[in-house]
């Protein structure tokens, strides 16, 4: 199983490769914090910033569990890829957060491959 982790922001559009896609403009933005406003979700204070959201914790978890459940039934129907798109507005801090902590996931018998999409978009 090929697991595509894809992040991206909404104003640059949807991702038509995307099988599932959530949304992450629930969560607090670091954009609107002056220290992290110049960083993205590569950087350690922002991830900080979005993982230690508790609704953030509650989501990771229960995506988690959901692709636990998904992925052999992907398997099962022979559908060897999985995209999960993860959106923001500019795709620059939650959205690669969030990708970032389920690329360090194990999900059995998946190949992780993850894309920041508009990472270097404004």
């Amino acid at each position: 199983m090929q697991l595509n982790l894809l992040s991206f922001g909404y104003k640059h559009g949807f991702p038509k490769e995307a099988n599932l896609v959530f949304d992450l403009r629930f969560l607090k933005n670091p954009y609107f914090e002056p220290k992290l406003k110049e960083k993205n979700g590569l950087d350690p204070e922002v991830q900080n910033f979005v993982t230690q959201q508790k609704e953030a914790q509650l989501f990771l978890k229960k995506l988690k569990a959901m692709l636990r459940f998904l992925i052999p039934l992907y398997l099962k129907k022979e559908q060897n890829t999985l995209t999960l798109a993860l959106g923001c507005t500019g795709g620059q801090h939650r959205s690669v957060s969030l990708i970032e902590s389920l690329a360090k996931e194990n999900f059995k018998n998946a190949l992780i491959k993850k894309t920041h999409r508009d990472l270097n978009k404004n």
